[in-house]
């Protein structure tokens, strides 16, 4: 099947359109829907076709089976990206999870260096 996906967006890549005729097989039209549902071609005329902008993508790829790899490539990224923000993002919610103790030290040292002579004639 993707020999005839292939054959079908590199014809329109070499000669600038595709188009069917009542001879034409039943495999490459099948071929033809297909690549009109995924939107890598559109329709030029009545029966005539031209690539899309995701369709000149999978020619510059190298064909159908090297975008779709490419695609399923950019998805795991896209997800391996999320997970890690989560994770990222949980791991610094649990680090803030005790500011409040961090800001009553702060406050104790700020009171200790403020009134330090005040609190050194106490011990006298």
């Amino acid at each position: 099947m993707t020999n005839h996906l292939d054959k079908i967006l590199f014809e329109i890549e070499e000669k600038g359109f595709f188009s069917i005729t009542m001879d034409t097989p039943k495999n490459i039209m099948n071929a033809k829907q297909r690549l009109l549902r995924l939107g890598l071609i559109t329709a030029k005329g009545k029966y005539s076709y031209d690539l899309t902008d995701k369709g000149q993508e999978a020619v510059d790829f190298g064909g159908y089976e090297a975008w779709i790899q490419q695609n399923k490539k950019e998805k795991d990224t896209d997800k391996q990206i999320k997970e890690l923000t989560i994770k990222q993002l949980k791991r610094n919610i649990f680090q803030l999870k005790y500011w409040w103790l961090l800001l009553l030290l702060s406050g104790l040292v700020g009171f200790i260096t403020g009134n330090f002579k005040v609190i050194q004639n106490w011990y006298k």
